[in-house]
C-alpha cells in the first residue's frame, strides 16, 4: 500500500488483495467504480463516496481513457461541491483507491498523474502536464538511446538524413508559404550542446530516420494529455518548435472560439 498526496486528499495505491482487505474492514463506504461506472451504496449515509479506479497499464488506450476521464468527471463534481469524496484511513482523508497489480513503483502509473491533474486550477493544470510530459519523454529517450549520439553526432547525421552532420535535429528555421525555409541555424537555446528550455514540441518530435523505426509519439495516444488538452492545444505543443515553456505555457492558456478548421488553417497555434 502507498500513498499519494494529491492537494489535501490523497490516493492510496493497493493490490487487489489489499483491497479485498480494505472491504472487510471498512464496509459501510459508498463505491465508485470507475471501471464499470457504477456507484455501490453500502450505507444508510449516502452522502460520502470512494472512487475505486481498477488499473493496468498494459489495458487497451480506449479502457484506460474511459476509466480516467470518468474519474476527472467524478473529481470535477468533487470540486464543485456536487458530490463528496473522502473516508477516514489513518487519520488521512482517502478520496481514491488505484487497484494496481504491482505497487513497487508508482512513477508509471498513469492514472496517478490524471488524478493529480484533475484536483488543479486550469493554470497548474497546463504546467503540470507540460512538464510531467516532458520529464517522461526525456527518461524514454534517455532510457532507450533512440538518437545514438556519437561525438555530437546522432544516428540520423552519420547516415545522411540530415543536411547537418552534428547536433542533430538541434537547427531552428522559419516557413514563408508553404515551402520556403529561411533562417535555418542552430538553435539559440541550444548552449555548451544541451538545451537551455523545456520545448515539448521539440521533444515530442521524432526524425524521418526514427519514424521510419517505428519511433514516434502521438498526442492522442498519450493519455494526459488526450484527457486534457483539446484539439487547438495539441496543435500548440505539436508545432511551437523551438520556443520556451513559458511561451507555450501562455499560448495554451488563450481564448480563441475560432472554428478549429479555421483555426487549423490560418495556423493560429504559433506562437507569435
Amino acid at each position: 500500500m502507498k500513498w499519494s498526496l494529491l492537494e489535501k486528499e490523497y490516493i492510496v495505491v493497493v493490490t487487489p488483495k489489499e483491497y479485498g482487505s480494505i472491504l472487510e474492514k471498512m464496509s459501510d463506504i459508498n463505491w465508485i467504480d470507475t471501471k464499470s461506472r457504477k456507484v455501490y451504496i453500502n450505507t444508510t449515509n449516502r452522502k460520502n463516496f470512494v472512487l475505486t479506479i481498477p488499473w493496468n497499464e498494459k489495458m487497451n488506450y480506449k479502457q484506460k481513457k474511459k476509466i480516467a476521464l470518468y474519474s476527472i468527471q467524478t473529481i470535477q463534481k468533487y470540486k464543485k461541491g456536487k458530490i463528496n469524496l473522502g473516508m477516514n484511513m489513518e487519520g488521512r482523508n482517502i478520496i481514491g483507491l488505484i487497484i494496481f497489480q504491482d505497487v513497487q513503483s508508482m512513477e508509471d502509473i498513469s492514472v496517478l498523474d490524471i488524478l493529480k491533474t484533475a484536483m488543479l486550477e486550469p493554470k497548474q493544470q497546463y504546467e503540470y502536464i507540460y512538464d510531467t510530459v516532458c520529464k517522461k519523454l526525456d527518461k524514454k529517450f534517455q532510457e532507450n538511446d533512440y538518437c545514438e549520439f556519437k561525438g555530437d553526432s546522432c544516428i540520423a547525421n552519420r547516415n545522411g538524413y540530415t543536411k547537418d552532420c552534428k547536433m542533430g535535429c538541434c537547427y531552428s528555421f522559419e516557413c514563408v508559404g508553404m515551402l520556403n525555409i529561411i533562417n535555418r541555424r542552430q538553435c539559440i537555446h541550444l548552449q555548451n550542446k544541451h538545451c537551455d528550455t523545456a520545448c515539448i514540441a521539440c521533444k515530442l518530435y521524432t526524425c524521418k530516420y526514427l519514424r521510419e523505426k517505428g519511433i514516434y509519439f502521438d498526442c492522442n495516444k498519450i493519455l494526459i494529455i488526450d484527457c486534457f488538452f483539446n484539439k487547438k492545444q495539441k496543435e500548440i505543443i505539436q508545432k511551437n518548435f523551438f520556443k520556451t515553456r513559458e511561451q507555450i505555457l501562455d499560448k495554451l492558456l488563450e481564448k480563441n472560439k475560432m472554428p478549429y478548421w479555421l483555426y487549423y488553417l490560418k495556423d493560429e497555434c504559433k506562437v507569435k
